[in-house]
This record gives structure tokens, sequence and C-alpha cells, in this order.
């Protein structure tokens, strides 16, 4: 059985993110290969989503009063 991936590209259409942003989060992913006809890297896409689950919020200051 073989597992879906998905590159970069694929993953900053579906999150609705910018491909830079994209190659950050998944950066701590391993790629399982490579894309043949474009040479992208392929990544898993459980792990990928998984990763952008996982992804840190913008944060928010806790030292401003409100």
């Amino acid at each position: 059985m073989e597992t879906a991936t998905t590159t970069a590209r694929e993953c900053a259409e579906r999150w609705g993110l910018s491909p830079a942003y994209v190659r950050r989060i998944l950066a701590p992913v391993t790629a399982v290969g490579r894309d043949i006809e474009t040479g992208a890297m392929l990544y898993d896409r459980a792990a990928a989503d998984e990763a952008h689950a996982n992804r840190p919020g913008r944060g928010a200051r806790t030292d401003l009063a409100n």
C-alpha cells in the first residue's frame, strides 16, 4: 500500500499559506522522495498535516494592559 504524498506547493494551496511559510512548517518533516516531473520534495501527507496542526501560533503579548 502506497502512502499519500504531497509537495510544499500543494500544501500551500490547501492551507492557504505562502509557499515560503509552508517550507518553514515542513522543515522538520523528513522528505520521502522527489516528484519525477518537477523535482519537488515529496512529504508524507499525514506527517505534513500533523506539522501544520502543531505549528505554534502567533502568540500574544502579556506585558500590555487591555
